[in-house]
């Protein structure tokens, strides 16, 4: 669910008159960590993507000009391999395109709303391989999603394991559970074997290394 937006949240700087907006920030991430490469885009709240920065320098400052009037929710991908997190504006654990939380911001026409700033935190990597339970084969076509444990909402755009069996997701939140969506004939879980969310095991992850797992579908 959405947190209502208040216009008392936002700063917003009057400029030339003109039919768009300006969003402007920061990305920061804690020492040892890069955020070159990263991109801040919006989307509207009902998640589809609208307009993106630039992929973001050493700096992390970041501006997306041209941006229609309107309320969206400020999303921070990090670059693939940097071992940052995936996040909503505020410091909430995003949900990439797949936006469920998050706090809205206003953009005006002919003016600018600014200090819409990320700091993104260590994640992880998800090696998945799905066999079948019975011939050990891999089983391509399985969705792995990964769950926001206080939420429930997805954090980023699912894999889906290929020929092999193997899917890979980077960017994971250190805390993160998994649902598993099987093909036809198959019986969809949360990992590693139930059948609602608060039942499901926590994954833990390490910042930067390669988790594997291996799901038995039945």
């Amino acid at each position: 669910m959405f947190v209502k937006w208040r216009a008392s949240q936002h700063t917003r700087v009057s400029g030339v008159l003109s039919k768009n907006g300006l969003v402007k920030g920061r990305v920061t991430a804690p020492s040892g960590y890069s955020v070159s490469g990263a991109v801040v885009f919006l989307t509207t709240t009902s998640g589809n993507a609208v307009s993106s920065s630039a992929p973001l320098t050493a700096t992390g400052y970041y501006t997306i000009p041209a941006v229609p009037p309107g309320n969206y929710v400020a999303v921070c991908q990090p670059a693939p391999g940097t071992a940052l997190g995936i996040q909503t504006f505020r410091n909430i654990p995003g949900n990439g395109l797949y936006v469920g939380s998050g706090m809205p911001i206003v953009v005006s026409a002919g003016a600018t709303t600014k200090e819409i700033n990320f700091k993104l935190q260590p994640a992880g990597i998800l090696r998945v391989a799905a066999v079948d339970a019975a011939t050990g084969k891999p089983v391509p076509g399985v969705t792995v999603s990964v769950v926001n444990p206080a939420t429930g909402g997805l954090t980023q755009t699912p894999a889906v394991t290929g020929s092999d069996g193997i899917a890979f997701i980077g960017n994971v939140a250190l805390q993160s559970k998994l649902a598993i969506v099987a093909p036809q004939g198959y019986t969809s879980f949360f990992w590693p074997n139930a059948s609602t969310l608060k039942a499901a095991k926590v994954v833990q992850l390490t910042p930067g290394t390669p988790f594997p797992l291996t799901v038995h579908l039945k």
